[in-house]
Protein backbone atom coordinates (compact mmCIF):
# COMPACT_ATOMS: atom_id res chain seq x y z
CA UNK A 1 0.00 0.00 0.00
CA UNK A 2 1.48 3.57 -0.55
CA UNK A 3 0.72 6.62 1.18
CA UNK A 4 -0.97 9.41 1.28
CA UNK A 5 -3.74 8.57 -1.27
CA UNK A 6 -4.68 11.18 -3.05
CA UNK A 7 -8.46 10.57 -2.04
CA UNK A 8 -7.33 12.32 1.35
CA UNK A 9 -7.36 15.51 -0.63
CA UNK A 10 -10.66 15.15 -2.29
CA UNK A 11 -12.74 14.00 1.39
CA UNK A 12 -12.83 17.49 3.59
CA UNK A 13 -11.99 16.90 7.01
CA UNK A 14 -14.96 18.21 8.29
CA UNK A 15 -17.13 15.29 6.36
CA UNK A 16 -15.58 12.31 7.92
CA UNK A 17 -13.70 13.05 11.32
CA UNK A 18 -14.01 9.23 12.58
CA UNK A 19 -11.76 8.92 9.92
CA UNK A 20 -8.43 11.12 10.15
CA UNK A 21 -6.28 11.43 7.15
CA UNK A 22 -6.76 8.99 4.59
CA UNK A 23 -4.12 6.62 3.35
CA UNK A 24 -3.44 3.84 1.09
CA UNK A 25 -4.09 3.65 -2.64
CA UNK A 26 -3.70 1.38 -5.73
CA UNK A 27 0.38 1.50 -6.43
CA UNK A 28 0.80 -0.44 -9.57
CA UNK A 29 4.22 -1.88 -11.06
CA UNK A 30 7.19 0.18 -12.45
CA UNK A 31 9.79 -0.44 -14.67
CA UNK A 32 12.56 -1.14 -12.28
CA UNK A 33 9.71 -3.67 -10.51
CA UNK A 34 8.29 -5.72 -13.07
CA UNK A 35 8.73 -9.19 -11.32
CA UNK A 36 5.72 -10.84 -9.81
CA UNK A 37 7.85 -10.90 -6.42
CA UNK A 38 11.38 -9.14 -5.79
CA UNK A 39 14.77 -11.74 -6.25
CA UNK A 40 15.91 -12.76 -2.64
CA UNK A 41 19.31 -12.61 -3.07
CA UNK A 42 20.72 -12.83 0.94
CA UNK A 43 19.30 -16.34 1.63
CA UNK A 44 21.79 -17.51 3.43
CA UNK A 45 21.75 -21.63 3.83
CA UNK A 46 24.62 -23.38 5.57
CA UNK A 47 24.47 -27.25 7.12
CA UNK A 48 26.10 -28.24 9.40
CA UNK A 49 26.55 -32.25 10.60
CA UNK A 50 28.53 -34.53 12.23
CA UNK A 51 28.79 -38.59 12.85
CA UNK A 52 30.76 -39.76 15.88
CA UNK A 53 31.92 -43.78 16.51
CA UNK A 54 31.71 -43.66 20.71
CA UNK A 55 32.26 -47.46 20.84
CA UNK A 56 32.47 -50.49 18.50
CA UNK A 57 28.82 -50.81 18.43
CA UNK A 58 27.39 -47.57 18.82
CA UNK A 59 27.59 -43.89 16.77
CA UNK A 60 26.14 -40.16 17.13
CA UNK A 61 25.36 -38.34 14.70
CA UNK A 62 23.74 -34.59 14.59
CA UNK A 63 22.79 -31.50 12.37
CA UNK A 64 21.55 -28.15 11.66
CA UNK A 65 20.19 -26.48 8.17
CA UNK A 66 18.37 -23.69 7.40
CA UNK A 67 15.98 -24.04 4.53
CA UNK A 68 13.73 -22.15 2.46
CA UNK A 69 10.60 -23.51 1.16
CA UNK A 70 9.76 -22.47 -2.40
CA UNK A 71 8.32 -19.19 -2.95
CA UNK A 72 4.29 -18.83 -2.47
CA UNK A 73 3.93 -16.44 -5.20
CA UNK A 74 5.25 -17.98 -7.92
CA UNK A 75 2.43 -19.82 -8.77
CA UNK A 76 -0.02 -17.15 -7.69
CA UNK A 77 -2.27 -17.25 -10.83
CA UNK A 78 -4.07 -14.17 -11.71
CA UNK A 79 -6.07 -13.10 -8.50
CA UNK A 80 -5.70 -9.50 -7.54
CA UNK A 81 -3.68 -10.38 -4.33
CA UNK A 82 -0.96 -11.63 -6.84
CA UNK A 83 -0.55 -8.33 -8.69
CA UNK A 84 -3.53 -8.33 -11.20
CA UNK A 85 -5.52 -5.49 -9.94
CA UNK A 86 -6.77 -2.90 -12.31
CA UNK A 87 -6.37 -6.41 -15.13
CA UNK A 88 -8.81 -8.12 -13.99
CA UNK A 89 -12.72 -7.50 -13.31
CA UNK A 90 -15.12 -9.00 -10.56
CA UNK A 91 -18.70 -8.28 -10.35
CA UNK A 92 -20.14 -9.73 -6.98
CA UNK A 93 -23.62 -10.22 -6.19
CA UNK A 94 -24.49 -7.91 -3.57
CA UNK A 95 -28.55 -7.93 -2.01
CA UNK A 96 -28.06 -4.75 0.45
CA UNK A 97 -26.51 -2.58 1.40
CA UNK A 98 -27.39 -1.64 4.47
CA UNK A 99 -27.67 -4.95 6.30
CA UNK A 100 -31.19 -6.13 4.28
CA UNK A 101 -32.64 -3.02 5.62
CA UNK A 102 -33.88 -2.73 1.96
CA UNK A 103 -32.75 -5.17 -1.19
CA UNK A 104 -30.80 -3.97 -3.60
CA UNK A 105 -30.65 -6.79 -6.24
CA UNK A 106 -32.63 -10.35 -6.84
CA UNK A 107 -31.57 -13.64 -8.37
CA UNK A 108 -34.24 -12.38 -11.34
CA UNK A 109 -31.70 -9.55 -11.53
CA UNK A 110 -28.40 -10.29 -9.91
CA UNK A 111 -26.44 -7.05 -11.21
CA UNK A 112 -28.48 -4.32 -11.85
CA UNK A 113 -26.09 -1.78 -11.42
CA UNK A 114 -23.84 -3.27 -14.52
CA UNK A 115 -20.56 -5.37 -14.55
CA UNK A 116 -17.29 -3.76 -13.26
CA UNK A 117 -14.42 -4.30 -16.01
CA UNK A 118 -10.93 -4.00 -16.22
CA UNK A 119 -9.83 -0.20 -16.08
CA UNK A 120 -6.21 -1.25 -16.49
CA UNK A 121 -3.73 1.56 -15.07
CA UNK A 122 -5.74 4.31 -16.47
CA UNK A 123 -7.43 5.49 -13.36
CA UNK A 124 -4.09 5.39 -11.38
CA UNK A 125 -4.04 5.52 -7.32
CA UNK A 126 -7.81 5.73 -7.76
CA UNK A 127 -8.20 2.36 -9.34
CA UNK A 128 -10.89 0.38 -7.10
CA UNK A 129 -11.80 2.85 -4.70
CA UNK A 130 -15.07 1.88 -2.96
CA UNK A 131 -14.10 -2.33 -3.79
CA UNK A 132 -12.09 -4.79 -2.29
CA UNK A 133 -8.12 -4.30 -3.04
CA UNK A 134 -5.54 -6.88 -2.54
CA UNK A 135 -1.82 -5.89 -1.96
CA UNK A 136 0.62 -8.02 -4.08
CA UNK A 137 3.68 -7.98 -1.29
CA UNK A 138 6.27 -6.67 -3.55
CA UNK A 139 7.36 -4.22 -0.89
CA UNK A 140 6.64 -6.44 2.08
CA UNK A 141 7.62 -9.72 0.79
CA UNK A 142 10.12 -12.09 2.11
CA UNK A 143 11.00 -16.00 1.64
CA UNK A 144 9.69 -18.44 4.03
CA UNK A 145 12.80 -19.83 6.58
CA UNK A 146 13.11 -23.01 8.23
CA UNK A 147 15.42 -24.50 11.19
CA UNK A 148 16.09 -28.06 11.25
CA UNK A 149 18.11 -29.63 13.64
CA UNK A 150 18.49 -33.74 14.46
CA UNK A 151 20.45 -35.63 17.21
CA UNK A 152 20.44 -39.46 17.63
CA UNK A 153 21.73 -42.44 18.97
CA UNK A 154 22.59 -45.77 16.80
CA UNK A 155 24.15 -48.94 18.66
CA UNK A 156 24.08 -52.48 17.26
CA UNK A 157 22.51 -54.99 18.84
CA UNK A 158 22.68 -59.18 18.83
CA UNK A 159 20.51 -60.68 15.65
CA UNK A 160 21.16 -58.14 12.60
CA UNK A 161 19.73 -55.30 15.00
CA UNK A 162 19.71 -51.41 14.87
CA UNK A 163 18.55 -49.20 17.28
CA UNK A 164 18.16 -46.04 17.54
CA UNK A 165 17.09 -42.66 19.57
CA UNK A 166 16.74 -39.22 18.28
CA UNK A 167 15.51 -35.95 18.54
CA UNK A 168 13.83 -33.78 15.85
CA UNK A 169 13.28 -30.17 15.71
CA UNK A 170 11.90 -27.80 13.52
CA UNK A 171 11.24 -24.36 13.75
CA UNK A 172 9.77 -21.87 10.67
CA UNK A 173 9.26 -18.46 10.36
CA UNK A 174 7.59 -16.22 7.92
CA UNK A 175 5.46 -19.66 6.02
CA UNK A 176 2.75 -19.15 4.37
CA UNK A 177 -0.65 -18.23 6.48
CA UNK A 178 -2.63 -21.76 5.92
CA UNK A 179 -6.09 -18.99 5.99
CA UNK A 180 -4.55 -18.07 2.90
CA UNK A 181 -6.04 -14.07 2.89
CA UNK A 182 -4.61 -11.78 5.80
CA UNK A 183 -6.90 -8.25 5.95
CA UNK A 184 -5.88 -5.07 6.63
CA UNK A 185 -9.11 -3.58 6.70
CA UNK A 186 -10.56 -5.22 10.04
CA UNK A 187 -12.48 -3.16 12.31
CA UNK A 188 -10.06 -2.61 15.51
CA UNK A 189 -11.49 -5.28 18.28
CA UNK A 190 -12.16 -2.39 20.27
CA UNK A 191 -14.93 -1.12 17.90
CA UNK A 192 -17.28 -4.14 19.18
CA UNK A 193 -18.12 -2.08 22.19
CA UNK A 194 -20.06 -0.09 19.92
CA UNK A 195 -22.66 -2.59 19.26
CA UNK A 196 -25.68 -2.15 16.86
CA UNK A 197 -24.62 1.28 16.75
CA UNK A 198 -22.02 0.15 14.23
CA UNK A 199 -24.80 -0.61 11.81
CA UNK A 200 -26.09 2.43 11.96
CA UNK A 201 -26.86 4.50 8.64
CA UNK A 202 -24.81 7.68 8.60
CA UNK A 203 -24.09 10.25 5.94
CA UNK A 204 -21.26 9.01 3.24
CA UNK A 205 -18.52 11.18 3.25
CA UNK A 206 -17.17 9.09 -0.35
CA UNK A 207 -20.41 10.16 -1.97
CA UNK A 208 -19.97 12.00 -5.32
CA UNK A 209 -16.76 10.90 -4.78
CA UNK A 210 -16.71 7.50 -5.27
CA UNK A 211 -18.78 6.73 -8.25
CA UNK A 212 -19.10 3.29 -9.39
CA UNK A 213 -22.85 2.26 -8.97
CA UNK A 214 -22.04 -1.43 -8.00
CA UNK A 215 -19.88 -0.11 -4.73
CA UNK A 216 -21.91 0.72 -0.97
CA UNK A 217 -19.32 3.46 -0.82
CA UNK A 218 -21.41 5.20 -3.81
CA UNK A 219 -24.35 5.48 -1.71
CA UNK A 220 -25.92 8.58 0.19
CA UNK A 221 -25.48 6.63 3.60
CA UNK A 222 -23.34 4.49 5.32
CA UNK A 223 -23.40 1.77 7.85
CA UNK A 224 -21.05 3.14 10.60
CA UNK A 225 -18.72 0.83 10.70
CA UNK A 226 -17.09 0.99 7.48
CA UNK A 227 -16.14 4.75 8.50
CA UNK A 228 -13.81 3.33 11.27
CA UNK A 229 -11.79 0.84 9.53
CA UNK A 230 -8.19 1.78 8.97
CA UNK A 231 -9.08 2.09 5.04
CA UNK A 232 -12.66 2.96 4.54
CA UNK A 233 -12.25 4.11 1.08
CA UNK A 234 -12.27 0.41 0.22
CA UNK A 235 -14.30 -2.08 1.21
CA UNK A 236 -11.94 -4.76 2.06
CA UNK A 237 -8.27 -4.79 1.99
CA UNK A 238 -6.20 -8.17 1.90
CA UNK A 239 -2.77 -9.91 0.71
CA UNK A 240 -2.86 -13.36 -0.51
CA UNK A 241 -0.72 -15.93 1.10
CA UNK A 242 1.14 -13.66 3.16
CA UNK A 243 4.61 -15.02 4.99
CA UNK A 244 3.85 -14.64 8.07
CA UNK A 245 3.16 -17.67 10.10
CA UNK A 246 5.23 -19.38 12.75
CA UNK A 247 5.44 -23.21 13.66
CA UNK A 248 7.85 -25.10 15.99
CA UNK A 249 7.91 -29.10 16.24
CA UNK A 250 9.90 -31.02 18.99
CA UNK A 251 9.60 -34.54 18.89
CA UNK A 252 11.53 -38.10 20.20
CA UNK A 253 12.10 -40.75 17.28
CA UNK A 254 12.74 -44.87 18.16
CA UNK A 255 13.53 -47.29 15.53
CA UNK A 256 14.11 -50.63 15.67
CA UNK A 257 15.37 -52.35 11.99
CA UNK A 258 16.81 -55.60 11.55
CA UNK A 259 18.54 -56.30 8.32
CA UNK A 260 17.08 -59.08 5.93
CA UNK A 261 18.47 -62.24 6.76
CA UNK A 262 17.32 -65.92 7.01
CA UNK A 263 14.78 -64.62 4.99
CA UNK A 264 13.09 -61.96 7.72
CA UNK A 265 13.85 -58.37 8.13
CA UNK A 266 11.52 -55.66 9.85
CA UNK A 267 11.21 -51.94 9.96
CA UNK A 268 9.31 -50.45 13.17
CA UNK A 269 9.45 -46.54 13.81
CA UNK A 270 7.86 -44.58 16.53
CA UNK A 271 7.61 -40.95 17.02
CA UNK A 272 6.09 -38.60 19.69
CA UNK A 273 6.20 -35.11 19.42
CA UNK A 274 4.23 -32.08 19.31
CA UNK A 275 3.88 -29.30 16.48
CA UNK A 276 2.51 -25.62 17.26
CA UNK A 277 1.88 -22.85 15.35
CA UNK A 278 -0.32 -20.06 14.63
CA UNK A 279 -2.04 -20.52 10.56
CA UNK A 280 -2.71 -24.29 10.18
CA UNK A 281 -6.38 -23.52 9.23
CA UNK A 282 -9.79 -25.38 9.36
CA UNK A 283 -9.55 -26.47 5.73
CA UNK A 284 -6.08 -28.80 5.86
CA UNK A 285 -8.17 -30.55 9.39
CA UNK A 286 -11.88 -30.53 7.41
CA UNK A 287 -11.11 -30.33 3.97
CA UNK A 288 -14.31 -28.96 2.05
CA UNK A 289 -16.41 -28.86 4.88
CA UNK A 290 -14.45 -25.58 5.99
CA UNK A 291 -16.38 -23.68 3.85
CA UNK A 292 -19.90 -25.04 4.61
CA UNK A 293 -22.21 -22.01 5.23
CA UNK A 294 -24.49 -24.48 6.77
CA UNK A 295 -21.92 -25.36 9.56
CA UNK A 296 -20.46 -21.92 10.04
CA UNK A 297 -16.94 -22.60 10.07
CA UNK A 298 -14.55 -20.32 8.86
CA UNK A 299 -10.69 -20.58 8.43
CA UNK A 300 -10.73 -16.42 9.19
CA UNK A 301 -8.63 -15.21 11.54
CA UNK A 302 -10.68 -14.42 14.86
CA UNK A 303 -8.85 -11.24 14.92
CA UNK A 304 -6.15 -10.00 12.19
CA UNK A 305 -4.61 -7.87 14.94
CA UNK A 306 -3.88 -10.15 17.55
CA UNK A 307 -1.74 -13.06 15.77
CA UNK A 308 -2.10 -14.62 19.57
CA UNK A 309 -5.21 -15.88 19.46
CA UNK A 310 -3.93 -17.97 16.44
CA UNK A 311 -1.47 -19.91 18.66
CA UNK A 312 -2.68 -23.76 19.38
CA UNK A 313 -1.52 -27.21 18.99
CA UNK A 314 -1.47 -27.26 15.10
CA UNK A 315 -4.67 -28.67 13.61
CA UNK A 316 -2.18 -31.12 11.64
CA UNK A 317 -0.21 -32.32 14.72
CA UNK A 318 0.02 -36.29 15.45
CA UNK A 319 1.12 -36.60 19.35
CA UNK A 320 1.86 -40.47 18.52
CA UNK A 321 2.55 -42.81 15.64
CA UNK A 322 4.29 -46.28 15.32
CA UNK A 323 4.71 -48.01 11.82
CA UNK A 324 5.81 -51.77 11.83
CA UNK A 325 7.14 -52.97 8.09
CA UNK A 326 7.62 -56.78 7.65
CA UNK A 327 9.08 -59.09 4.97
CA UNK A 328 8.83 -62.82 5.39
CA UNK A 329 9.43 -65.45 3.25
CA UNK A 330 8.30 -69.04 4.37
CA UNK A 331 11.35 -71.32 5.21
CA UNK A 332 9.63 -74.09 2.74
CA UNK A 333 10.79 -75.82 -0.35
CA UNK A 334 14.26 -76.38 -1.97
CA UNK A 335 17.22 -74.66 0.04
CA UNK A 336 15.01 -73.59 3.07
CA UNK A 337 14.94 -74.83 6.63
CA UNK A 338 11.97 -76.71 6.13
CA UNK A 339 11.37 -79.83 3.50
CA UNK A 340 14.51 -79.14 1.74
CA UNK A 341 14.52 -82.64 -0.26
CA UNK A 342 10.79 -82.52 -1.05
CA UNK A 343 9.71 -83.81 -4.24
CA UNK A 344 9.66 -81.51 -7.20
CA UNK A 345 5.43 -81.17 -7.08
CA UNK A 346 5.60 -80.75 -4.02
CA UNK A 347 8.20 -78.42 -3.91
CA UNK A 348 6.27 -76.59 -6.71
CA UNK A 349 3.45 -75.72 -4.31
CA UNK A 350 5.11 -74.92 -1.01
CA UNK A 351 8.18 -72.99 -1.72
CA UNK A 352 8.48 -69.16 -2.83
CA UNK A 353 5.66 -67.92 -0.18
CA UNK A 354 6.48 -64.99 1.29
CA UNK A 355 4.06 -62.69 3.67
CA UNK A 356 4.59 -59.09 4.25
CA UNK A 357 2.85 -56.50 6.05
CA UNK A 358 2.68 -52.41 7.01
CA UNK A 359 0.72 -51.97 10.60
CA UNK A 360 0.16 -48.28 11.78
CA UNK A 361 -0.65 -46.77 14.74
CA UNK A 362 -1.71 -43.13 15.36
CA UNK A 363 -3.27 -41.06 17.79
CA UNK A 364 -5.90 -38.15 16.57
CA UNK A 365 -5.63 -34.59 15.31
CA UNK A 366 -6.92 -31.95 17.44
CA UNK A 367 -10.54 -31.37 17.52
CA UNK A 368 -11.83 -28.11 16.22
CA UNK A 369 -15.05 -27.04 17.07
CA UNK A 370 -16.99 -24.17 15.31
CA UNK A 371 -19.29 -21.43 16.44
CA UNK A 372 -22.10 -19.44 14.22
CA UNK A 373 -20.53 -16.81 12.94
CA UNK A 374 -22.74 -14.24 14.70
CA UNK A 375 -20.62 -11.34 13.87
CA UNK A 376 -20.66 -11.72 10.27
CA UNK A 377 -20.98 -7.83 9.76
CA UNK A 378 -18.09 -7.28 12.11
CA UNK A 379 -15.31 -10.03 11.60
CA UNK A 380 -15.56 -13.12 9.45
CA UNK A 381 -14.36 -15.78 12.15
CA UNK A 382 -16.04 -16.54 15.29
CA UNK A 383 -15.24 -19.27 17.96
CA UNK A 384 -16.91 -20.67 20.98
CA UNK A 385 -17.30 -19.98 24.77
CA UNK A 386 -15.54 -22.56 27.18
CA UNK A 387 -17.45 -22.24 30.66
CA UNK A 388 -13.61 -23.32 32.10
CA UNK A 389 -14.01 -27.48 32.01
CA UNK A 390 -12.36 -29.93 29.73
CA UNK A 391 -14.51 -31.46 27.12
CA UNK A 392 -12.89 -34.34 27.25
CA UNK A 393 -14.22 -37.83 27.91
CA UNK A 394 -12.64 -40.96 28.67
CA UNK A 395 -13.87 -44.49 28.92
CA UNK A 396 -17.49 -45.85 28.34
CA UNK A 397 -19.26 -48.09 25.52
CA UNK A 398 -18.50 -47.58 21.79
CA UNK A 399 -21.83 -46.59 21.06
CA UNK A 400 -22.12 -43.80 23.56
CA UNK A 401 -18.80 -42.44 22.42
CA UNK A 402 -19.99 -42.35 19.24
CA UNK A 403 -23.22 -40.22 19.88
CA UNK A 404 -20.81 -38.28 21.83
CA UNK A 405 -17.47 -38.08 21.66
CA UNK A 406 -16.42 -34.95 23.62
CA UNK A 407 -18.52 -33.10 26.00
CA UNK A 408 -20.77 -30.85 24.28
CA UNK A 409 -22.50 -29.11 27.24
CA UNK A 410 -19.52 -27.18 28.58
CA UNK A 411 -19.62 -24.98 24.85
CA UNK A 412 -21.88 -21.82 24.07
CA UNK A 413 -22.67 -19.72 21.45
CA UNK A 414 -20.28 -16.31 22.62
CA UNK A 415 -22.48 -13.02 22.38
CA UNK A 416 -22.47 -10.96 19.66
CA UNK A 417 -20.15 -8.44 19.81
CA UNK A 418 -17.74 -10.66 21.96
CA UNK A 419 -14.85 -13.09 20.98
CA UNK A 420 -15.01 -16.54 22.02
CA UNK A 421 -12.66 -17.76 24.19
CA UNK A 422 -12.09 -21.10 23.19
CA UNK A 423 -8.68 -21.25 21.14
CA UNK A 424 -8.33 -22.43 17.41
CA UNK A 425 -7.93 -26.00 18.28
CA UNK A 426 -8.91 -27.82 21.61
CA UNK A 427 -5.79 -28.61 23.40
CA UNK A 428 -7.02 -32.05 25.19
CA UNK A 429 -9.40 -33.29 22.59
CA UNK A 430 -8.46 -35.65 19.57
CA UNK A 431 -10.91 -37.14 16.68
CA UNK A 432 -10.62 -40.90 16.55
CA UNK A 433 -7.01 -42.31 16.04
CA UNK A 434 -6.10 -44.98 13.09
CA UNK A 435 -5.26 -48.35 13.39
CA UNK A 436 -4.69 -50.20 10.02
CA UNK A 437 -2.77 -53.09 8.87
CA UNK A 438 -2.04 -53.55 5.15
CA UNK A 439 -0.88 -57.44 4.06
CA UNK A 440 0.28 -59.21 1.25
CA UNK A 441 0.72 -62.76 -0.19
CA UNK A 442 3.50 -63.53 -2.80
CA UNK A 443 4.27 -66.86 -4.26
CA UNK A 444 7.13 -66.73 -6.85
CA UNK A 445 7.50 -69.62 -8.89
CA UNK A 446 10.95 -69.50 -10.65
CA UNK A 447 11.86 -71.46 -13.70
CA UNK A 448 14.04 -71.33 -16.88
CA UNK A 449 17.16 -71.63 -15.05
CA UNK A 450 15.80 -69.20 -12.47
CA UNK A 451 15.77 -66.17 -15.22
CA UNK A 452 11.83 -65.89 -14.91
CA UNK A 453 9.56 -65.94 -11.95
CA UNK A 454 6.12 -66.20 -11.93
CA UNK A 455 4.47 -64.01 -9.00
CA UNK A 456 1.16 -64.46 -7.87
CA UNK A 457 0.33 -61.87 -5.48
CA UNK A 458 -2.98 -61.15 -2.88
CA UNK A 459 -2.58 -57.55 -1.72
CA UNK A 460 -5.45 -56.93 1.22
CA UNK A 461 -6.22 -53.16 2.67
CA UNK A 462 -7.75 -52.71 5.91
CA UNK A 463 -6.57 -56.55 5.87
CA UNK A 464 -8.50 -56.99 9.45
CA UNK A 465 -11.46 -54.80 8.59
CA UNK A 466 -11.01 -52.51 11.12
CA UNK A 467 -13.17 -49.88 11.77
CA UNK A 468 -11.75 -46.44 11.35
CA UNK A 469 -14.25 -44.08 13.12
CA UNK A 470 -14.55 -40.51 11.24
CA UNK A 471 -14.50 -36.92 12.75
CA UNK A 472 -17.11 -35.59 15.15
CA UNK A 473 -19.33 -32.95 13.92
CA UNK A 474 -17.69 -29.64 14.31
CA UNK A 475 -20.82 -27.24 14.42
CA UNK A 476 -21.89 -25.91 17.47
CA UNK A 477 -25.76 -26.01 17.33
CA UNK A 478 -26.41 -28.39 14.92
CA UNK A 479 -27.94 -31.89 15.79
CA UNK A 480 -24.33 -33.40 14.61
CA UNK A 481 -22.14 -31.83 17.07
CA UNK A 482 -20.43 -33.71 18.87
CA UNK A 483 -21.53 -36.76 16.69
CA UNK A 484 -19.60 -39.98 14.60
CA UNK A 485 -21.55 -40.88 12.17
CA UNK A 486 -18.89 -42.13 9.80
CA UNK A 487 -15.89 -43.95 8.93
CA UNK A 488 -12.59 -42.31 7.94
CA UNK A 489 -11.28 -45.05 5.96
CA UNK A 490 -13.13 -47.68 3.46
CA UNK A 491 -14.22 -51.89 4.45
CA UNK A 492 -11.36 -53.97 3.44
CA UNK A 493 -10.08 -54.26 0.04
CA UNK A 494 -8.65 -57.53 -1.51
CA UNK A 495 -7.06 -57.62 -5.22
CA UNK A 496 -5.17 -60.18 -7.01
CA UNK A 497 -2.61 -60.09 -10.01
CA UNK A 498 -0.40 -62.20 -11.78
CA UNK A 499 2.94 -61.22 -12.46
CA UNK A 500 6.02 -62.06 -14.62
CA UNK A 501 9.49 -60.68 -13.85
CA UNK A 502 12.23 -61.45 -16.12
Amino acid sequence: MDAPSPIAGLVPASACPACGNLKGAMKFVTPDNRRQTPTDRNNFGPRFGFAFQATDKMVLRGGYGMAYPPSPMQACGTTGSCGMEGFRGQTNFTSTFDSMRSVYAYLSDPFPAGFNFPPGSALGAATKLGEGIGESLFDAYKNSLVHQWNFNIQYELPGNLVAEIGYLGNRGLGLVDGDGTYSYNQLPASAMQLGTALLTLVDNPFYGIITNPTSSLSRPTIEYRQLLRPFPHYTGVGSYRKPRADSIYHGMTIRVDKRFSNGFSFLMAYTAGKLIDNASSAVSYLGPIASSVELGISAAKLDAYNGRLERSISSMDVAQRAVISYVYELPFGRGKRFFADAPGAVNLLISGWQVNGITTFQSGQPMIVAAQSNNTYIYSGQRLNNNGRSARITGGTKDSRMAQWFDTSVFSQPPAFTFGNVSRTLPDVRVPGLRNTDLSIFKNTYFGEDKFNLQYRVEMFNAFNTTQFGRPGPGFGYGNFGVISSTAVGARQIQMALKLIF
